[in-house]
């Protein structure tokens, strides 16, 4: 122990520092490192908590995004099958009009020519009707001329019988 005095080291120094020391460890250890220690575990826990809260927001975030995308498809299909319905029911209301315009087209000519046939017969009743007006007027110009009123009377009353009958 000399050996060391004389090298300046004073060995109850020496020992109650080495005792310091292992009271200021273990006091260190107790209230400092632990706490730090299951401080840094809580921590990491609640990061591992955290990265797994966003591992499953992720996963929600994707499947509500293909939800989306599956809407969206779901959505173009109603869409293009509306408008392809419109469109055949538009191609079906063009027909009906063209069939029912083609109709009225038919029964306008239909009327047209019934018209034009009662018409007609109008018109080849007056004709005749003049046409025996005219006659039976130069019958009697001739016949006042040429014959004699008893002879026209008898003539006219003839030709009477005989438009009448429906021979003229």
């Amino acid at each position: 122990m000399e050996t060391l005095q004389n090298l300046g080291i004073n060995i109850p120094l020496l020992i109650s520092q080495c005792v310091n020391f292992g009271l200021l460890f273990a006091l260190l250890t107790a209230f400092l490192y632990r706490p730090v220690q299951r401080m840094l575990a809580e921590r990491q826990t609640r990061i591992a908590e955290g990265l797994e809260k966003a591992k499953v927001a992720e996963q929600r975030a994707a499947e509500a995004e293909q939800a989306y995308q599956e809407r969206i498809e779901q959505a173009r299909r109603e869409g293009q099958a509306i408008v392809a319905q419109a469109t055949e029911t538009g191609e079906k209301s063009r027909q009906e009009i063209l069939v029912q315009a083609k109709e009225e087209a038919t029964l306008v000519k239909q009327r047209g020519r019934e018209e034009l046939g009662l018409e007609r017969k109008r018109v080849q009743a007056e004709l005749r009707d003049e046409t025996v007006r005219l006659a039976a007027d130069m019958a009697r110009k001739v016949l006042a001329e040429t014959l004699g009123e008893a002879d026209q009377h008898q003539l006219v009353d003839r030709v009477i019988g005989r438009i009448g009958e429906g021979q003229l």
